[in-house]
């Protein structure tokens, strides 16, 4: 063998993994770091930690168009593909600044932010509409100390969001799920806050923008949050201003855990349609083990549930009433069995 042979850097492509990515597993360093991007360049980054590996043992991705339009539902027009091909070029010359908490001799704990880029490299090629993506080395060596904590997040949620302060802020929340129900959290709900300064910090808001807290709060708090909760991710977000004494000196959101929901399909018209459709839940605890593994496909695979049970719904029946509960009841029994079909028992 010729010691002088190139080392071969692996790359991680859709067709190399035999899937098309359904969640990124989001490092909380990241989520929680500050940076300014455009909400395509969002949703791109998105698909590129979709394809590595938690541990980063592989940094480089490869993928098409086609494969980001169809992992976060992207439209995929010319004018999608150019502006697909700015947000690649976006990526490559933004930074972030990541948060690290250092303790103080007293034994304070207060907040250093080390910048990082996103990428040693970004490439979009027109003719064949790849695109290729190497992730900071430097970067991901700071993110393999802390591999356990990550956030999961599924791309197609953040396809459904529009503005770049809503997918930051619907990340955000995701990121802090883990405090669901514990600390003094109510059943299904948590919260998170920042002062004003580490808000307009983490949210990518320049020192001339939104200057007075009633435009920051409406702009940035406020219309990405009603986003968010009218999209039907499964999350319902209230944000408010915390005060010391008459100023605002940051904000709190507070987050619950909501039925997802889904718009029925253009096409024929049929009673009940342009109402948004809350996905059913099963009802206390499953009864016996089948019930248990279909509750866990459908946690699995939310997004791929969600499709399958608006389609159940939108078919004629002429026994069962458009929308009643026994046709959702059937319409839920039939996706999950399509679900078992195609991903078999999940444990």
């Amino acid at each position: 063998m010729n010691t002088t042979d190139s080392i071969v850097t692996p790359v991680n492509t859709p067709e190399s993994l035999g899937l098309t990515p359904k969640y990124e597993l989001k490092h909380l360093a990241i989520v929680r770091s500050a940076h300014n991007f455009s909400a395509t360049a969002q949703k791109l980054t998105a698909m590129a930690l979709s394809l590595l590996p938690l541990d980063l043992s592989v940094r480089e991705v490869k993928f098409s168009f086609m494969d980001f339009c169809r992992a976060v539902g992207f439209g995929d027009g010319a004018e999608q593909y150019r502006i697909f091909e700015a947000a690649v070029k976006e990526c490559l010359g933004r930074v972030i600044e990541v948060d690290i908490p250092v303790i103080t001799k007293w034994g304070k704990k207060k907040r250093s932010w080390q910048k990082f880029t996103w990428f040693d490299f970004a490439d979009f090629n027109i003719e064949t509409g790849m695109c290729t993506m190497r992730f900071n080395t430097e970067l991901a060596n700071f993110l393999v100390e802390f591999k356990k904590l990550y956030s999961k997040i599924s791309l197609k949620d953040i396809g459904k969001l529009q503005s770049r302060f809503a997918i930051r802020l619907f990340e955000i929340a995701k990121s802090w799920e883990s405090e669901k129900g514990k600390n003094g959290n109510k059943k299904g709900m948590w919260y998170f806050d920042e002062t004003i300064e580490d808000f307009r910090l983490i949210m990518g808001i320049g020192e001339d923008d939104y200057k007075r807290t009633d435009n920051l709060k409406q702009f940035v708090v406020d219309r990405p949050i009603n986003e968010i909760n009218e999209a039907g991710l499964g999350l319902e977000l209230k944000g408010k201003s915390i005060k010391s004494g008459r100023n605002v000196s940051g904000y709190r959101v507070d987050c619950k855990e909501v039925a997802r929901t889904v718009t029925p399909r253009k096409g024929r018209k049929v009673k009940g349609r342009g109402i948004q459709l809350a996905l059913p839940t099963s009802a206390g605890q499953a009864d016996n083990r089948q019930d248990r593994e279909l509750d866990r496909l459908q946690e699995r695979y939310p997004n791929e549930f969600a499709e399958l049970y608006a389609a159940e719904l939108d078919k004629p029946s002429p026994f069962m009433a458009p929308n009643s509960e026994f046709k959702r009841h059937c319409a839920r029994a039939v996706s999950l069995q399509t679900l078992q079909d195609r991903h078999g028992i999940v444990k």
